[in-house]
């Protein structure tokens, strides 16, 4: 009795403790990965690369916004931004020119159902959009300034547009 009673003791304290680790690896695997802006780049396909095949790539976003009318405002938003590292991107790089799409797909418009916001250490203190039709990446988007001029450095895109 004594021993079942230790045992429930150790997993009850053993589980929470291996849950925050997994936790925790999730996040510093992130920061590892290809979730830079020339690893998107290379990676996602507009318009076909699956949000299932997204969480492979770079594991639970950080913001899931189901909302299509807020997924509207967001891309508005994002696009709208004159100053924008998006627009710095199309005037000083072939980022955008170079976008992977599937032109086959059957997905149009911009009739949005959410989308995926991811953030890590290796975006130099941007944050990428994933816009979602039909649980797929229709486009995706940066938001914010480049903080880290050192990750920026390391990365093809955002080094040809530091001053």
């Amino acid at each position: 009795m004594i021993q079942k009673k230790m045992f429930n003791l150790l997993i009850g304290i053993a589980f929470p403790v291996l849950l925050n680790a997994c936790t925790v690896l999730k996040h510093e695997d992130r920061d590892s990965s290809k979730l830079t802006v020339t690893g998107i780049h290379s990676t996602v396909v507009a318009k076909k690369t699956s949000v299932k095949e997204l969480e492979a790539l770079y594991g639970e976003p950080d913001t899931e916004e189901e909302n299509p009318k807020k997924a509207v405002e967001q891309f508005n938003s994002i696009n709208n931004d004159e100053g924008s590292v998006n627009v710095v991107l199309e005037d000083n790089t072939d980022y955008w020119a170079t976008l992977l799409v599937d032109h086959t797909s059957s997905i149009k418009g911009n009739n949005l159902d959410g989308y995926y916001e991811y953030q890590s250490k290796e975006l130099a203190g941007l944050k990428v959009f994933f816009f979602i039709i039909d649980d797929t990446v229709r486009s995706y988007r940066f938001s914010g300034n480049i903080t880290d001029t050192s990750v920026a450095q390391k990365d093809k895109y955002l080094r040809q547009i530091l001053d």
